[in-house]
C-alpha cells in the first residue's frame, strides 16, 4: 500500500480527502456505438478475468477491489465517485490553510 510513502500532514489530509470520494469500481469502457455483440463479448472477457483467482490475488496483494461489478452498478458507483469528488478541493483547502 501507499500508506508508507505518506510522511506529512499534508499529505495524509489529501489521502484523506481523496479516499472521501470512495473507490471507483473497475470499469470497462467501450465507444457508444460499438456493436452489442462486441460489448457482449467483452463484458464476458472481463467477468472472467475479474473471477480469475491469480489476478484477485496479485489485486489483494497490492490493494486492490477484486471480483466483478455488473455495469450496471459500476456506472452508480462511478457516478457517486464522481459527485463525492467535487469535495476534495474544499478539504485541501481547509488542510493547507
Amino acid at each position: 500500500t501507499y500508506a508508507r510513502r505518506i510522511k506529512t500532514e499534508s499529505q495524509r489530509v489529501g489521502v484523506l480527502a481523496l479516499n472521501t470520494g470512495g473507490e471507483t469500481q473497475r470499469i470497462l469502457f467501450t465507444a457508444a456505438k460499438t456493436p452489442k455483440a462486441e460489448v457482449a463479448a467483452l463484458t464476458a472477457a472481463f467477468k472472467w478475468a475479474s473471477l480469475n483467482k491469480s489476478l484477485q490475488a496479485t489485486l489483494r496483494f497490492e490493494g486492490s477491489p477484486t471480483g466483478y461489478t455488473t455495469p450496471q452498478a459500476a456506472k452508480s458507483a462511478y457516478i457517486q465517485y464522481l459527485s463525492a469528488t467535487r469535495r476534495v478541493p474544499m478539504y485541501l483547502t481547509q488542510a493547507l490553510g
